[in-house]
């Protein structure tokens, strides 16, 4: 895999709403839509029943760029 295929993500074990751990939905699932590197799955909040993508993205630091002209 080349180092612009890697995308950074974060593990978001606990719902976002509510704090409680999440139940396994989904594991191990490709991204057939983009075609995104790595596996995805989805919790659920046995709570709230809250559904989230984990592990999720980074948001990616914007790129360094240059607006002067010349």
């Amino acid at each position: 895999m080349s180092d612009l295929a890697k995308i950074e993500v974060r593990q978001i074990p606990v719902c976002l709403l509510c704090g409680r751990d999440g139940n396994s939905l989904y594991e191990s699932l490709s991204d057939r839509m983009f075609d995104a590197p790595g596996a995805w799955g989805y919790l659920q909040c046995p709570a709230c029943g809250l559904v989230w993508l984990n592990p999720r993205p980074v948001p990616a630091a914007p790129p360094n760029v240059d607006l002067r002209n010349g």
